[in-house]
This record gives C-alpha cells, sequence and structure tokens, in this order.
C-alpha cells in the first residue's frame, strides 16, 4: 500500500513525505530517488512548499490533530494521503482486550478519523480500508486468539476488525 500511494505522486512534483523516524515509508522514499519528494521524519522542520503530503503514524504522534492542523495552514492548496493503523484491527483489539498496549499515541477507528481531519482544516475525500485477507474465523466460525474466542455475524462489522489499516485522502477544507 505504501508504494502504491507513493506510485500516485509522478515524478518531479514537490512533495513531502512525513512519518516516524525509520519508518518503511521514509525508506521507500529514498528509495524512489526523487529530488522533488521531500522525507522527513516527526519533529524535523517542514520544507517551504509542497502539493502533495502522504503521512505514516499519525496514531503514533503525540497530537496527531495539531499536526494535521500545521499541514494544513503550511500547504493550504495540498492534497494529503496518510495511513493510519486501525485501533479495532482484531488482532490488535484481541491482544489489547486480553491486557496488551496498544503502543501508540493515539489509535484510531475508522468513526474517528473524518472528525479528527476536519478539526485539522482538512475534508476527507475518501477513506479505504487495507482489508486482511488472511484473517479467517475457524472451522467452528469463530476467531481465537489466545483464550479469546470472537464470533462475529455482521459483515460490516467483520470488515472493519479486518482492515489492518485505512488510506485517507483528504484536501484542505
Amino acid at each position: 500500500m505504501r508504494r502504491a500511494v507513493l506510485g500516485t505522486i509522478p515524478p518531479g512534483i514537490p512533495s513531502l513525505v512525513l512519518a516516524p523516524p525509520a519508518a518503511p515509508l521514509l525508506v521507500l522514499c529514498a528509495e524512489r530517488n526523487d529530488e522533488a519528494m521531500d522525507a522527513r521524519a516527526f519533529g524535523e522542520a517542514l520544507p517551504a512548499a509542497a502539493e502533495r503530503i502522504v503521512v505514516e503514524g499519525l496514531d503514533a504522534h503525540a497530537d496527531p490533530v495539531s499536526l494535521l492542523r500545521t499541514l494544513a495552514e503550511c500547504y493550504p492548496a495540498a492534497t494529503l494521503h496518510a495511513l493510519i493503523a486501525n485501533a479495532a484491527y482484531l488482532p490488535v483489539f484481541a491482544a489489547f482486550a486480553q491486557g496488551a498496549s496498544y503502543g501508540l499515541a493515539h489509535p484510531y477507528v475508522r468513526a474517528e478519523i473524518a472528525p479528527a481531519f476536519a478539526d485539522a482544516g482538512w475534508s476527507v475525500t475518501g477513506i479505504d480500508a487495507a482489508l486482511d485477507g488472511t484473517l479467517q474465523p475457524g472451522p467452528d466460525g469463530h476467531f481465537t486468539f489466545g483464550a479469546m474466542t470472537i464470533s462475529v455475524s455482521d459483515p460490516a462489522m467483520l470488515d472493519s476488525l479486518r482492515a489492518a489499516a485505512y488510506l485517507v485522502a483528504a484536501r484542505t477544507a
């Protein structure tokens, strides 16, 4: 998914790729070798111009709405794509229910994404789920994670639990 998002940006278009340090997206950006594509880790100074922005790891940022607001103010004509991990992804949710930490500053579920972007000055134009096709129930129709068994009968709910991440497209409001 990361490579596909970067592939939507034609070479030579001033772009900002922003992610936590050592994130896979930053590595892919460096491999692309496009001088117009500026890869920055969270906390680094932002470039003067960007027509396209790709962000990964908003859920790991201490204040994602503030970061999004800063991007909207710095780049009012830019389009933004954000890769956001799904806090309701079934394996992660099951681990959390069994006492594990999310390990993220602000885990997101789908319903929180558009309001957070709107609060920061962005208008969401699309949210696509990256479904985990390997996540299938056992022969009894249940999902088992350690001592926990989960049954999901609603297809829409199952899709939301199978979404490992979301790809959000937005423009400034």
